[in-house]
């Protein structure tokens, strides 16, 4: 590449990685979300067998911070599927 080319190329890829603003941040970073209580742990085939036993019509269950131990085997719900 010739030296007026590769100047070219630094100057282009520069402006478009920019955004065009000086505004640099600075001081210490926060998060933007307050933290969060450690998830509920739970095991996976306990729940899965209350929410066969709930009524049809009952609300859902809540999954979001749930943490599922993984306590199921193969055969784990083979009466369910009679």
């Amino acid at each position: 590449m010739q030296p007026k080319s590769t100047a070219l190329l630094i100057v282009l890829l520069a402006a478009a990685c920019s955004d065009g603003s000086d505004n640099n941040a600075s001081g210490p970073v926060s998060p933007p979300l307050p933290p969060t209580e450690p998830p509920q742990s739970t095991s996976f085939s306990q729940f899965t067998r209350d929410v066969f036993n709930s009524d049809a019509n009952s609300e859902p269950r809540a999954v979001n911070g749930v943490d599922f131990a993984q306590d199921a085997e193969n055969d784990t719900f083979s009466d369910l599927l009679r």
